[in-house]
């Protein structure tokens, strides 16, 4: 295992003993042991020649590769394959196929040569080889050391056993529209706040398994929902699933009964718990003693407020709306200094297109003058130096050409600094403008934000003044409401002709109807489809239960795939566009690639991005840079414009288990099997805070809502709050669970976390103890 160390006796003239101890270099040219030391080597009988997959490397596996692999290679010498041993590293080939009495890799196994491998005590606990390994060695390096003929490989998967179903992946739409959870190989998708099954992901090619269908045949290790809820994507052995929601949409052959023939702009739901107004151009929704908030603030998709009292919302959009005005205020100085910079490579280029064009007129006129030289010197040189005077001649004609030669040479000399140096500012001019046109976007999308901030504080005011306990605030004024015959849900109609359906138990957004034609009239049947009038006069009947079928499978189990192994690691872009996949082969490699999901092209990818496999992906809230955590104990920011790696983290002694940025992109999180949670500057990469001191490994974490506050899960039962100082503000009970997923839903400030149980747990802001949770069994 430690063959290479012996490196030592060639370089330093001494060898390191695992001891702590030198010998010297004589003492290690391959010394032979002697006789008492030797290991036996014990040859098969018969002469069938030996195969090195399944002979060789199981001896290897144990007591060599553990120092001599992809990862850990050392002394630059791998055990993996033969091409490999007879590569070498630092010292040589490690086998001599048809001479094993001579390849070191057998001397030093058997002990017939020093240094004796593996060492006594080492760090790997690796034993002497048997007597009947060493002699399979043997054997097959005489008979050539050959690699193993190319097999394809055969899975023969095997059912799940009957209670393995805990939940390892839990995903959450951003706007609360649904969450989904793994169980064992399964999928199950459910509303909040009550956590109500609301459909499986199935995939019809595999077999049923206790009267559920099954989404893999491997377990589910990886789950991620776009932000819209439109897509999911559930990862297992080497393929990423793509499902896709859909709604049932039937057309009706006669108006519904009842119909409204005018705008609802006041109502109050069947069981009297809810009100519904609209005033001012905002859609208010209250529980009947408007105690509480019921829905959340909104306006183009930004969500804002929470399921708090008026005063703590009032607040808290007040301060997101002063800190998005600080941001742009570095913004517009980033871009301020960024023109300038921009300025400055305009007139560098300028002036070293000017400086090569005065250069390229003077070399010409140089090259003229050598010319006419050389022709002077030509003719000197056939007159020859008879007389003093064409002596003379010759010889000025010499230093006259020498003259013009070497000034010819330095114009060249000097053309060729003055291009490099235009090349070097055509190269800063090319990143100059981006950098300009990115920051330019960046803060005209701020100043939006704080415009929609600044209308919807003064929407929370006049909340807060009349005591209303709830706020929507869609991106087009609402014009009538209408609540569903069992109270559940409440369907709000735009003035832009869509219908959002609300549930009124905690406000959260459910379906917002796919009609190709906008619609102008809203009415419930039944509490299970609402049906709508479009613009043409057609009525339809949409259903408020969506389906998700298998859109497509990126990778395969069972033929050749993009994936080497598990997918572990699965994030959608914030505007869903995009599927981040993370994966690799484990101890060898980490693979990060990212996909349209839609269509299941690969837009980019980056294998071994990490030595180990990737565990943990994070978009950037702008959707421009990715963060990559692996059990290389590495985090790393992918820069997706430039493909090229923005900066490393480090700091982590374990697996970085999960990774997290904050909702203004400023601080980027990660947790890990160290039983620690690191708090890192995502633009400078310095580490701000961390968390330490958890009794067990921190398997997830997630920033909850829009807030600051980050939520880890370990291996302890508990799941900690901690404050953007990380510091602990308080306890979650998930029932002594050991939780391996959690998901944060901005709208409400849900959390939804899974663990070994098999149970679903959620909880809202400020909650100790579950709001809902599922049963142990699988629904």
């Amino acid at each position: 295992m430690f063959l290479t160390r012996i490196l030592r006796t060639y370089l330093l003239g001494a060898f390191f003993i695992a001891d702590g101890w030198f010998m010297p270099m004589s003492a290690l040219a391959v010394e032979p042991s002697p006789a008492s030391a030797a290991l036996e080597v014990r040859r098969p009988a018969g002469t069938n020649s030996l195969d090195f997959d399944r002979d060789i490397l199981p001896a290897l596996r144990a007591n060599c590769l553990p120092c001599h692999n992809k990862s850990t290679t050392k002394g630059d010498l791998l055990l993996e394959s033969p091409a490999d041993m007879i590569k070498g590293g630092e010292t040589g080939p490690a086998i001599q196929p048809g001479k094993a009495a001579e390849s070191l890799l057998l001397k030093l196994a058997s002990h017939t040569a020093k240094p004796r491998m593996p060492p006594r005590e080492n760090k790997a606990n690796a034993a002497d080889l048997s007597p009947e390994q060493l002699g399979l060695i043997a054997t097959w390096i005489d008979q050539g050391a050959r690699p193993s003929p190319h097999r394809d490989e055969i899975i023969a998967w095997q059912p799940l056993a009957s209670g393995a179903h805990p939940v390892f992946a839990v995903a959450a739409a951003s706007d609360g529209s649904c969450i989904a959870a793994s169980h064992g190989n399964r999928i199950d998708l459910y509303s909040l706040p009550s956590l109500e099954v609301i459909a499986h992901a199935v995939d019809p090619a595999l077999p049923p398994s206790a009267n559920t269908g099954i989404a893999h045949l491997d377990q589910v290790n990886s789950l991620a929902i776009s932000p819209n809820g439109e897509w999911l994507a559930s990862g297992g052995f080497r393929e990423v699933k793509v499902w896709r929601r859909t709604v049932p949409v039937t057309h009706l052959a006669k108006y519904p009964t009842n119909r409204i023939s005018a705008p609802v702009v006041t109502a109050t739901s069947p069981d009297g718990k809810y009100l519904f107004a609209i005033t001012n151009g905002i859609a208010l929704l209250s529980d009947a003693r408007r105690e509480r908030f019921v829905t959340a603030l909104h306006r183009d998709r930004v969500s804002i407020g929470r399921s708090l009292t008026t005063e703590q919302s009032h607040t808290w959009i007040r301060g997101e709306r002063d800190s998005v005005h600080e941001g742009n205020e570095a913004a517009r100085k980033e871009l301020e200094s960024l023109r300038i910079r921009h300025q400055k490579a305009i007139d560098t280029n300028a002036a070293a297109e000017r400086a090569i064009s005065e250069k390229q007129t003077a070399l010409e006129k140089g090259r003229k003058d050598r010319s006419v030289a050389e022709l002077e010197l030509k003719a000197a040189e056939t007159a020859g130096d008879a007389t003093p005077e064409l002596s003379t001649r010759k010889k000025s004609a010499q230093e006259i050409a020498q003259k013009t030669l070497k000034e010819v040479e330095k114009l060249e000399s000097e053309l060729k600094l003055l291009q490099q140096k235009l090349s070097s500012a055509k190269y800063e001019l090319d990143l100059a403008l981006p950098a300009v046109e990115k920051t330019a976007t960046a803060l005209k999308n701020g100043e939006e934000r704080k415009i929609t901030l600044d209308v919807v504080l003064g929407a929370a005011e006049r909340a807060r003044q009349a005591g209303v306990a709830s706020i929507a605030l869609p991106s087009s004024p609402p014009l009538s409401g209408v609540f569903s015959p069992d109270s559940r849900w409440l369907a709000v109609l735009s003035g832009d002709g869509r219908v959002r359906i609300w549930r009124s138990e905690g406000g959260l957004p459910g379906e917002t109807l796919p009609m190709s034609q906008p619609v102008r009239n809203v009415a419930f049947q039944d509490s299970q489809s609402v049906s709508v009038e479009t613009d043409d006069n057609q009525w339809f009947s949409v259903g408020l239960t969506p389906s998700w079928s298998l859109n497509g499978t990126l990778g395969s189990v069972l033929s050749p795939s993009p994936f080497v192994d598990r997918i572990t690691a699965l994030a959608f872009s914030p505007d869903g566009r995009k599927l981040a996949i993370g994966g690799g082969e484990p101890t060898r490699g980490g693979d990060v690639s990212v996909w349209d999901p839609a269509i299941g092209l690969q837009i980019c990818r980056h294998t071994n991005w990490h030595s180990d496999t990737v565990l943990a992906l994070a978009w950037s809230p702008d959707g421009r840079s990715l963060a990559t955590g692996g059990a290389d104990r590495f985090a790393r920011i992918l820069d997706l414009d430039s493909g090229k790696l923005v900066r490393t983290l480090e700091g982590h002694a374990g697996h970085i288990l999960g990774i997290a940025w904050s909702p203004d992109g400023r601080v980027l999180a990660t947790a890990s099997a160290d039983n620690a949670v690191k708090l890192w500057d995502a633009t400078s990469g310095d580490r701000k805070k961390q968390a330490v001191g958890f009794p067990k490994e921190v398997t997830a974490l997630a920033f909850w809502g829009l807030g600051h506050q980050l939520v880890a899960a370990a291996g302890d039962g508990e799941i900690q709050v901690l404050s953007e100082t990380a510091e602990r503000v308080m306890a979650l009970k998930p029932g002594g669970d050991f939780i391996y997923a959690i998901a944060s839903i901005a709208e409400g400030d849900w959390l939804a976390a899974g663990g070994h149980r098999g149970i679903l747990r959620l909880w809202q802001a400020g909650d100790v103890n579950p709001r809902a949770q599922t049963s142990d069994l699988v629904p």
